[in-house]
């Protein structure tokens, strides 16, 4: 009788605590999102400067939406042969973040590091990844600053 006393304790106590958990892992796929996408494209600043070289950057919102870098002038960052630096692919894809782009335009961006300065040709802008729940944006400006945020209460990630 104890053993089935504390077997329905157990049981519910799990039934209560599997939406926070769910919640939780949600939150951990966009911080993680946030934090490799700024990182790509503060790798991709460097790699521009260090080569000489500028560097392009592309994000394409389709489906779950994916980012790339590439010398060439485009690229398709959901073929990851597509986009390399130094014949090296460089490419992320949301979906396996469990996470989406959205972009304030429909349509692809392309973005240029200045390979002197680390500079963005042309104006800075925002990528925003969301998932069911959450969502943050990764902001570059036009001296090259790249930031991210979250626009919920999330440990570790400045409020937007």
């Amino acid at each position: 009788m104890e053993c089935l006393i504390a077997t329905s304790l157990v049981l519910i106590s799990s039934a209560l605590a599997a939406p926070s958990l769910s919640s939780w892992f949600e939150k951990q796929d966009l911080k993680n999102a946030l934090i490799h996408t700024a990182l790509f494209i503060k790798q991709a600043r460097n790699e521009a400067i260090a080569q000489s070289m500028s560097v392009n950057i592309v994000v394409d919102p389709s489906r779950e939406g994916c980012i790339g870098a590439t010398l060439n002038t485009t690229c398709d960052c959901f073929a990851p042969s597509s986009c390399e630096v130094k014949s090296i692919p460089r490419s992320i894809q949301f979906e396996k973040y469990n996470t989406s782009v959205r972009l304030s335009v429909p349509q692809k961006i392309h973005m240029q590091w200045d390979k002197l300065h680390g500079f963005v040709d042309g104006p800075g802008f925002t990528v925003g990844l969301n998932n069911n729940e959450h969502s943050g944006k990764v902001i570059i400006s036009t001296l090259g600053r790249v930031r991210f945020c979250s626009e919920q209460v999330m440990l570790g990630i400045a409020p937007c």
